[in-house]
């Protein structure tokens, strides 16, 4: 039998893990467990690649681990793996690159973090686009969206206040025609 201890797992979380999820991956197939401990954790792929995020939060909160959102992808290796090697060798998560086009990474980050009561969350877009960044609690509700617009090229800072709030981990998530970056918070009162 396999003992693993609670020591095992904080220094399991303490590695740089990068989670991919497709977000088209939401089909309930004969290959995905249905029982009800299984679906405890997700009704599908693509909800328990967030179940096990979160635990990582819950075993860690200095977790640096990153969720990264790749869009319109299913349960598909082939459309995963271009992703993932986009990832690699640039940065980025697009399926949906041109011939002799090299991607460029989005950047984001939030200052202060851990932050009280308000934080400013930064972000550079390599190319004009469509941009969504909301904000999601630890059980992946959505607190509030703070940008949903055509953006040009440049960086952006936008401030969030969290008055509101209560204390504890919280997630922003920017979405762009290529790509989806989501980071973690955390509002310490």
């Amino acid at each position: 039998s396999l003992n693993i201890f609670s020591n095992d797992l904080v220094d399991y979380t303490n590695r740089n893990l990068i989670i991919m999820r497709g977000t088209a991956d939401t089909l309930r197939d004969s290959n995905l467990n249905t029982d009800p401990l299984s679906d405890a954790q997700g009704r599908n792929r693509f909800e328990r690649a967030a179940y096990f995020f979160n635990k990582g939060v819950q075993i860690n909160s200095s977790l640096i681990w990153k969720l990264i959102d790749v869009p319109n992808v299913g349960h598909d290796y082939k459309n995963m793996a271009i992703s993932a090697g986009d990832f690699l060798l640039h940065g980025v998560t697009s399926v949906e690159r041109l011939d002799n086009e090299i991607p460029e990474r989005i950047n984001i980050y939030n200052y202060p973090n851990p932050f009280n009561p308000t934080t400013v969350i930064g972000y550079r877009l390599p190319v004009a686009g469509h941009v969504t960044l909301r904000v999601f609690d630890l059980l992946g509700r959505e607190i509030v969206t703070l940008v949903n617009e055509e953006k040009q090229a440049g960086k952006y800072e936008v401030k969030l206040d969290g008055n509101g709030l209560a204390s504890g981990i919280y997630f922003y998530q920017l979405i762009t025609n290529k790509t989806t970056e989501t980071m973690k918070m955390i509002l310490q009162k």
